[in-house]
């Protein structure tokens, strides 16, 4: 199935009036022990690939069906963050709530930063806590491409993408990483890879440091199955200066989706593509070496590692939680009830906050005239019921 599953992703490739919340003081306190990793940052809220949900004070906020949206856990409101009352929530040229990019939502300093796509450029934003505000910062790197990442740390925005080409009748993947100082137009570039194909990147800050991790398919001999190789890099962010810590093809033949540093290690989460399941490796940073895996279910193609948990999700709207050590601690079927045909359900991690998972899952429903999309944010936490905190309907989208 994998091997299905790959021939057509390589034939891809190559074929081709609202509730307003209170502005925040900029001196917020640090409660979350996951804040230690953004020492100089005003977040409450690790978000993985794609930064998709942030938090700042009690209000999260996070992208819904190309909207910028806010909960506020004290009160339990809801709605678009845009601060014009007579505002519709259409134009992108009016609405402060309408994003053209949903891939990309962080704060700092008081601000919700966002990207959005301008006369052929991609633009900083950054939108003020209550939604009045919305202003451009600078253009950034394009992040268009496979894989591609963009994450805010400190006073700088990083972003990294590859690129997959035939040359000659090969494959060819081009990657690329970059960091901009916010306010700034010049990009720097400190971190590129050649290779027939460059399968995961994925980026993490503890302080001063950034832990990568690169999996790339290198060059095949005739008939040979392909090798899958996986890179960890060290990176100062003061020094500029990056050290290989490990090299090399993991278990299974395996691709590194995600990481979370804990007590000098790295709890890695791995797919396993020879026996189709997910694993938990750890890498132990000062001795440099990986121990033994411990196998958690299926491969899903979506494993994330966060603070206290190993996620993954099957059927794509239930979701599985584990801890470090492999035990299954949650389980949530977030199919929903309907009395019409479910099309294409789709289920995607937004984040943690610590003690808590938040997922978003989209479903179409077609009720024999039109379809009805809805998009819904979740909060899963292991002790306690799933919890729906939001929830858009979109009518007509096959008219």
């Amino acid at each position: 199935m994998k091997k299905t599953w790959l021939f057509f992703l390589f034939a891809f490739l190559w074929l081709t009036g609202c509730y307003v919340p209170e502005s925040i003081e900029t001196s917020l306190p640090m409660e979350n022990s996951a804040d230690k990793y953004f020492e100089n940052q005003q977040v409450e809220f690790f978000a993985w690939n794609g930064s998709v949900m942030c938090k700042i004070g009690n209000i999260y906020y996070y992208s819904l069906h190309n909207f910028m949206h806010f909960y506020d856990t004290k009160t339990g409101i809801h709605d678009f963050l845009c601060g014009k009352p007579e505002c519709d929530h259409t134009d992108p040229k009016t609405c402060n709530a309408v994003l053209e990019t949903e891939n990309f939502l962080a704060a700092y300093d008081g601000w919700i930063y966002n990207v959005n796509y301008e006369k052929e450029e991609h633009v900083l934003f950054r939108i003020s806590t209550d939604g009045a505000i919305r202003e451009r910062v600078c253009t950034i790197p394009d992040p268009t491409g496979w894989n591609g990442l963009i994450a805010l740390h400190q006073d700088a925005i990083y972003v990294s993408k590859t690129n997959q080409e035939v040359i000659n009748g090969k494959p060819a993947g081009h990657f690329t990483f970059y960091c901009q100082k916010i306010g700034t137009e010049k990009p720097e570039l400190i971190f590129a890879k050649e290779a027939m194909f460059i399968d995961r990147n994925h980026f993490l800050f503890v302080d001063d440091e950034l832990y990568f991790s690169i999996s790339y398919l290198d060059e095949m001999a005739d008939g040979a199955d392909y090798t899958r190789l996986t890179e960890l890099w060290n990176y100062h962010v003061s020094s500029k200066e990056w050290e290989l810590l490990w090299q090399g093809a993991l278990p299974g033949n395996g691709q590194l989706e995600s990481f979370w540093p804990k007590d000098g290690k790295l709890i890695c989460g791995v797919l396993d593509w020879e026996q189709e399941r997910d694993m938990i490796l750890t890498f132990d940073i000062g001795k440099k070496e990986f121990e033994a895996p411990i196998y958690i279910g299926e491969e899903f193609l979506n494993l994330d590692v966060s603070e206290k948990y190993v996620i993954t999700s099957g059927g794509v709207e239930c979701f599985y939680i584990f801890d470090h050590e492999g035990r299954q601690v949650g389980f949530y079927d977030l199919t929903p009830e309907s009395e019409g045909e479910v099309l294409g359900p789709d289920g995607t991690f937004m984040g943690t906050d610590g003690d808590a998972v938040f997922v978003q899952v989209k479903h179409a429903v077609f009720d024999g005239e039109r379809e009805h999309v809805k998009y819904a944010v979740y909060r899963l936490t292991p002790v306690a019921d799933a919890e729906k905190m939001d929830e858009v309907e979109i009518i007509g989208m096959l008219e």
